[in-house]
């Protein structure tokens, strides 16, 4: 008789000890819930370094990179798209003409791409086509063989409230 309840006593001091053990508390005497505020916490007086792999970088900059969002559908303005020696040097002196043209519009907007062979000049970042043909109406009649194109276009930039 004695044995079994001397087994529980030890069985229960044990569990009583084990669970006091598991609640932390720091010196003010509240509950620390998680390790990395108890690691933040420097009343203790010891400093945490940690070491790990330089490789974990590299595979945590290759997941951003997978994952990480380019832009999202939408329309461009094409103005040229052009094959040759010449190529480039054409796209960049309608660039010039457009701005002297449209000094109005935002040069941000102006997208110079080389896909070989082809140099391409493309305008703007419009969600939908309708908003693409508004621009296209004013600028076909000064440049009239650009054309609207489905693209990959950067996200729109967002406005603090005032």
């Amino acid at each position: 008789m004695f044995a079994k309840s001397g087994m529980v006593f030890l069985v229960f001091m044990f569990v009583s000890i084990y669970a006091i053990g598991q609640i932390n508390e720091n010196d003010s005497g509240h509950v620390i819930h998680d390790i990395f505020t108890e690691i933040n916490d420097n009343s203790y007086g010891g400093v945490i370094e940690i070491y790990q792999d330089p490789s974990l970088h590299v595979l945590i900059d290759r997941s951003e990179r997978i994952n990480k969002k380019e832009g999202l559908s939408g329309y461009r303005i094409q103005m040229f798209s052009g094959s040759g020696q010449d190529a480039r040097e054409e796209a960049r002196e309608l660039s010039i003409k457009f701005i002297e043209l449209f000094p109005d519009f935002d040069a941000r907007l102006m997208y110079p791409e080389y896909n070989a062979p082809f140099f391409k000049l493309r305008l703007g970042d419009y969600r939908t086509k309708n908003e693409a043909m508004e621009f296209y109406h004013q600028l076909k009649k000064q440049f009239p063989n650009s054309y609207i194109v489905k693209s990959k276009i950067n996200f729109p930039k967002l406005e603090a409230n005032k």
